[in-house]
């Protein structure tokens, strides 16, 4: 009950321990103050002289020795539900680490109880009853595997603290992201073994690749933090069950300051790089949104007075007519044409600051709608008709729109736009006839596609895509 950490722990167990100590002790004073072993029935050629002898009574030393048997029975019922519960209820690296130790104990404690509860059927113990016998063997065969788990025990621990020493010579001077960990589970068992770094700048922890780690990982799991001067520098999370048989925060400490400082910089640079993608992303984000409501306000705002203003001028006009002012018809004409022509351009620009029939109907019509008045042919390959993340529609819009305007400018007459659609991703590719040049003014694309994540190269006559969409 007291493997591995050595210690027994819950006040249940402590209180059982106790009682059976105290029973032991009471039993034991009491068969050496009344047992004389010359008038036991049941003792053999074995016997000695009892130097502790008070006064030989057989009937208190036969309730001394009943209790005793059931107490055994009891204790060892007790100890192989307690084992067989913690075997069950351990993690897997629990379960390895216990089962050399308890698997043995498991099968000692049954012994114990069937072997009490065979005395108590016969106290003669005749040892060629096949039953005595074939218990006698298997808790010979339980007690020698309980001493090799407990040996084997012994060396795996040196064994690993030896494999946890010799990290720092592992994993060298500047190892990959991520090295640590691998190392230490592969050293301690413990597959799920995680290593956090400590950033000041942003007080949280983060794993090798720069993402946030929760420090409070659940009630199966422990954290050894890593600390230099009393600064905290890493944690790491681990099986709670390695906790009771290493000093991991001396071991890990000592064996890998320098891999723990390499990992924790790079772990630093990429918590950085994951804020700076981020913070393109809402930079994206809050320019589509202004660019949408600034649509929405030309639409519902200048435009509709535009229309409005054309509606009068028209009246207007008809009005001028029916009363014979030819002049004042002629220039309310001129007017209303005027407006129907800035209405026209107010609509145009609103829609290339944000179509609307994008966030609508998606990209398949936005595009379909574009290319009807593209000064040039463009032919689209497989579009996807699903819908798509609203960021990855409008990169994709964008990508389009920008490569066709490019192509014109070199003269193209025609451009091939073929998509790929893998769930995850939406690739796009864009080859047009034009006349081979720089693509300076397509950069602002290549950020535009960076800033969600994705990538974007040139390559003569050639714009790639790839654009997360999962």
């Amino acid at each position: 009950v007291a493997f591995p950490s050595g210690r027994v722990t819950g006040r249940l167990v402590r209180a059982s321990v106790a009682v059976i100590y105290l029973v032991t002790a009471a039993i034991s004073v009491g068969l050496a103050l009344w047992r004389d072993p010359f008038r036991d029935r049941y003792c053999w050629n074995n016997c000695a002289d009892n130097a502790f002898l008070v006064h030989a009574n057989p009937a208190v030393v036969r309730s001394f020795t009943e209790v005793w048997l059931y107490c055994s029975i009891a204790v060892g019922v007790g100890l192989a539900a307690s084992v067989a519960w913690r075997l069950v209820r351990a993690s897997r690296t629990a379960r390895r680490s216990l089962a050399p130790v308890l698997g043995p104990g498991f099968g000692v404690a049954l012994m114990v109880a069937l072997y009490a509860g065979l005395r108590l059927l016969d106290r003669a113990e005749n040892p060629e009853h096949a039953a005595f016998m074939a218990v006698f063997v298997a808790r010979a065969f339980a007690f020698a595997f309980l001493g090799a788990g407990i040996g084997w025990v012994v060396l795996r621990e040196r064994r690993r603290r030896w494999s946890v020493a010799q990290l720092a010579d592992e994993l060298g001077a500047a190892p990959p992201p991520g090295s640590l960990a691998t190392a230490l589970a592969r050293s301690l068992g413990d597959h799920r073994l995680e290593v956090a770094y400590w950033l000041p700048d942003t007080e949280c922890y983060v794993d090798a690749a720069g993402r946030p780690v929760d420090a409070q990982p659940g009630p199966t799991r422990a954290v050894t933090p890593i600390a230099r001067r009393g600064v905290p520098v890493a944690i790491v999370i681990h099986d709670g069950s390695l906790r009771a048989t290493h000093d991991l925060e001396r071991e890990i400490g000592s064996a890998s300051r320098l891999a723990v400082d390499n990992e924790r910089l790079q772990a630093q640079a990429s918590a950085q790089l994951a804020a700076l993608r981020a913070s393109r992303a809402r930079i994206v984000e809050t320019s589509d949104n202004t660019r949408r409501q600034l649509e929405r306000n030309l639409h519902d705002g200048a435009q509709q007075r535009l229309l409005a203003l054309s509606y009068e001028l028209q009246l207007a006009e008809g009005d001028a007519r029916t009363a014979g002012d030819s002049r004042l018809a002629g220039v309310l004409a001129a007017g209303a044409e005027k407006a129907a022509t800035a209405l026209v351009e107010l609509r145009d620009l609103a829609h290339g600051i944000f179509p609307v029939i994008l966030t609508e109907a998606g990209l398949a019509a936005a595009l379909a709608t574009f290319i009807d008045t593209a000064p040039l042919h463009v032919e689209l390959v497989d579009l996807p008709d699903r819908r798509l993340p609203q960021d990855a529609e409008t990169t994709a819009y964008l990508v389009v729109t920008a490569a066709v305007e490019h192509a014109v400018k070199r003269s193209a007459a025609r451009l091939v736009a073929t998509f790929t659609d893998d769930a995850d991703h939406l690739q796009i590719e864009l080859i047009d006839d034009g006349v081979v040049s720089t693509f300076g003014d397509l950069n602002l694309i290549r950020d535009r596609v960076g800033a969600i994540g994705g990538r974007c190269d040139f390559s003569g006559s050639c714009v790639s895509a790839v654009i997360p969409c999962g």
